[in-house]
């Protein structure tokens, strides 16, 4: 089942936005310590041990790799259909792909990873980490070696194991790509050791990054340092951006008061790839909002949700924005269902369609006029779902995980989103302003941490108003870019 990636909910007035969140087969392999051992970090600052695995010994100073625990239970061979593509942390999806692209290996298997292509000041607990990942993956008893570790020191130091998996890490474009070789080694200590030339078997996979993955790279600064300016429609009330043809190539998909369209913003301009006009989807509502309240949710290759008050009825949407069918109710809110109207706002959610259940409880929100929602990576590799809403008279905005962690942000505008933005796993809540003056409009930029307070981090002017707000997935280290719905088009920030 695909995973939905984000949504984007809002109001013109009560105008509202996305919020971006990219992300394994199975659960994650307990580690037993085996020996001395050093326990790479799942959690917390690369480098210290988790709180759900065994911390292990100092670091061992002959420079041979020491042999991690093995990876526990065994795992069946998994087609790689199996494995998530968005709905997992990147590093438990890649082992899943490489390993059901390996298949079955002769055991005892070891696994070994390279240093990254590519800056990494925790390059060794980075390689601890793969090794670790893929070695579950496999399954069978199979064994990581510590450290960042080159192919021939990692044969050297295989022991009696019949088959070597070795694994190179890049960087590139905001992705961790993984390439994996098996070498089937001598099963007799007299035989020749298998050749660094020749490899039984290939597998490659490549994901997005994210919070876990966050923890191991150069520090990320919320700052701005580009801006770009696109024609496009000024009566835009909702907006999202992200991967709606599975293709891996995000795109925007902006719904305004009168048609629905997606596509991408370029040389001053936004090119639609489809458009679809409201008047052939859904009847206008009977008692439509003052000022219209938009929802769209993306779900990655497969599908787009969107509504809006202005209509009587959500639709759900082919990739091409071609009618597949009606929401149970107007207003999609991903990891929630979809909200009614009810008198000036918004009232108690409830399934998009019949049997959905909701991952998120909002049972406090009543009677809403913008809302959000996300899912991130925390640093253990843990995926969280958070959704943040307004209430129109105290305009004051919650935050809720699917924990049951609450937080309140304070006051801000009706246009919201959420998203990890500095790759640290800690989502931050964009918000607009609270104001009636376009020109004291702003972009503020806020941390959800660790510890539950809500900090500010940045703020970015936009003196043009912000009627809806979408985070697009960044393309190199360093922070999502910010795209807004204003009164003069799209305004985009990197």
């Amino acid at each position: 089942m695909r995973a939905a990636q984000f949504a984007a909910l809002g109001a013109r007035g009560p105008a509202f936005a996305v919020a971006l969140m990219l992300f394994a087969c199975g659960g994650r392999a307990h580690i037993e310590p085996l020996g001395p051992t050093v326990a790479p970090s799942a959690g917390g600052s690369p480098g210290t041990a988790a709180s759900d695995e065994p911390p292990g010994t100092a670091p061992n100073p002959s420079g041979v790799p020491t042999t991690l625990p093995s990876a526990a239970p065994p795992a069946p061979d998994k087609p790689r259909s199996a494995c998530t593509h968005g709905g997992a942390s990147a590093l438990s999806e890649l082992a899943c792909e490489l390993a059901s692209g390996m298949g079955s290996l002769p055991a005892p298997v070891t696994v070994a990873a390279g240093p990254l292509a590519g800056a990494a000041p925790h390059d060794a607990e980075l390689a601890t980490r793969i090794a670790i990942s893929v070695a579950a993956a496999l399954g069978s008893g199979a064994r990581a070696l510590n450290g960042a570790v080159s192919l021939e020191l990692a044969m050297r130091s295989a022991g009696t194991s019949r088959t070597l998996v070795d694994v190179s890490p890049e960087l590139a474009r905001g992705r961790l790509r993984l390439s994996a070789a098996a070498y089937l080694l001598a099963s007799a200590p007299s035989a020749p050791r298998a050749s660094a030339d020749v490899a039984a078997r290939r597998a490659e996979a490549s994901r997005r990054l994210d919070g876990e993955l966050g923890q191991y790279l150069p520090k990320i600064a919320l700052a701005v340092t580009r801006t770009e300016r696109a024609a496009a429609g000024t009566d835009i009330v909702a907006l999202a951006c992200g991967d709606v043809t599975g293709k891996d190539e995000p795109e925007l998909v902006t719904v305004g008061r009168r048609r629905l369209q997606v596509g991408r913003m370029g040389d001053g301009h936004f090119t639609a790839r489809a458009e679809t006009a409201w008047a052939s989807l859904s009847p206008v509502a009977p008692s439509p909002l003052r000022e219209p309240i938009g929802g769209v949710v993306v779900v990655t290759g497969d599908r787009v949700l969107a509504g809006l008050s202005d209509r009587a009825d959500g639709v759900a949407l082919s990739t091409s924005l071609a009618p597949l069918g009606r929401l149970e109710a107007p207003l999609p809110w991903e990891h929630v269902g979809c909200l009614s109207r009810t008198g000036t706002a918004l009232g108690a959610p409830r399934p998009c369609t019949r049997g959905a259940a909701s991952v998120v409880d909002v049972s406090a929100a009543d009677g809403i006029d913008a809302f959000a929602s996300g899912m991130f990576v925390d640093v253990k590799g843990k995926v969280v779902r958070v959704v943040a809403w307004r209430t129109p008279r105290s305009r004051e905005v919650t935050l809720r995980d699917d924990a049951g962690r609450m937080a309140s942000a304070g006051v801000a505008g009706s246009a919201l989103a959420l998203a990890d933005l500095d790759l640290d796993g800690q989502p931050e809540l964009v918000a607009s302003v609270d104001t009636d003056d376009p020109a004291a409009d702003a972009m503020v930029v806020s941390t959800w941490g660790r510890d539950g307070a809500v900090t500010e981090r940045l703020r970015v002017p936009v003196k043009e108003g912000v009627h809806a707000l979408a985070v697009c997935p960044a393309d190199d280290v360093r922070m999502a870019r910010l795209v807004a719905a204003t009164g003069g088009g799209l305004w985009l920030a990197e």
